[in-house]
């Protein structure tokens, strides 16, 4: 019984051990997700515009090619997606990746300095769309969304040029390793929880044991009581003979001494 209290002891020290390691853990994925928040501007605005592309082409394919009933993309939001293109997330380190296959990796355009991709008429010619679209955009004063032009042919030659200017490089893998020890954590924690209560159920099944011993051993000690009182009787009646017996021959005695 001793060894088995000190057991469940260490479990639970064990318990509040990792419970400290799991607070810790959770306050510095804290620390990062603040971080993360803190970011504006250019980020969040890439985000919205990939988000918005994305229901407008999943509402085009529910519509079967026809009328989308999605708000279009602004000529600003269009630039915008048109610079971006497939850039990837933001992710872990590049050392903790390489060894993965290709087709478990995201390209990033970050690893590498800007290039122009225009020409001085393409260049010039997208500043002024972009200055006569924010000047006639109806959505910097109001939040409604213009219907979206149709596709230029310097357009159509940026996007080709982007996509072939873009290339390979070192893969970004989009996972955690706080993550991971915080599920560590909680397995061992629950494989404490799991041994803990395999001993509280041993020292249950010795307790009851324990009882039935004392039960039996209860009952063997009234079996005793009971000889020990069945013998008393049979004293008591061997005496009772005993004295008859002596009565019998006094009286036997008295007889022989008058006829003598």
């Amino acid at each position: 019984m001793g060894c088995l209290l000190v057991n469940e002891e260490s479990i639970k020290v064990r318990i509040d051990y990792l419970e400290d390691i799991d607070m810790c853990i959770w306050a510095s994925e804290d620390k990062k997700v603040t971080n993360f928040l803190n970011t504006t501007c250019w980020s969040d605005k890439k985000g919205d515009v990939k988000k918005k592309n994305s229901m407008i082409k999943a509402a085009r394919l529910k519509t079967g090619g026809g009328i989308v009933e999605e708000k279009a993309l602004t000529p600003l939001e269009e630039r915008i997606l048109l610079l971006i293109g497939l850039d990837a997330a933001d992710g872990l380190n590049i050392d903790e990746s390489e060894d993965l296959p290709d087709e478990y990796i995201i390209p990033s355009m970050e690893a590498h300095e800007f290039q122009s991709l225009m020409s001085a008429e393409q260049q010039e010619l997208f500043f002024q769309t972009l200055h006569a679209s924010v000047e006639n955009d109806p959505s910097s004063q109001h939040e409604t969304l213009p219907e979206t032009p149709q596709a230029t042919p310097q357009s159509n030659d940026v996007r080709a040029q982007s996509l072939k200017c873009r290339r390979r490089v070192k893969p970004i893998v989009l996972k955690s390793e706080h993550t991971k020890k915080i599920v560590d954590g909680h397995a061992e924690m629950a494989s404490a929880l799991k041994r803990c209560a395999e001993t509280l159920e041993r020292r249950t099944d010795l307790i009851e044991q324990a009882l039935e011993i004392k039960k039996h051993k209860l009952a063997l000690q009234e079996r005793a009581v009971h000889l020990e009182e069945q013998k008393l009787n049979l004293q008591e009646k061997s005496l009772l003979i005993e004295k008859q017996k002596a009565d019998a021959f006094s009286a036997i005695t008295e007889i022989l001494k008058n006829k003598m």
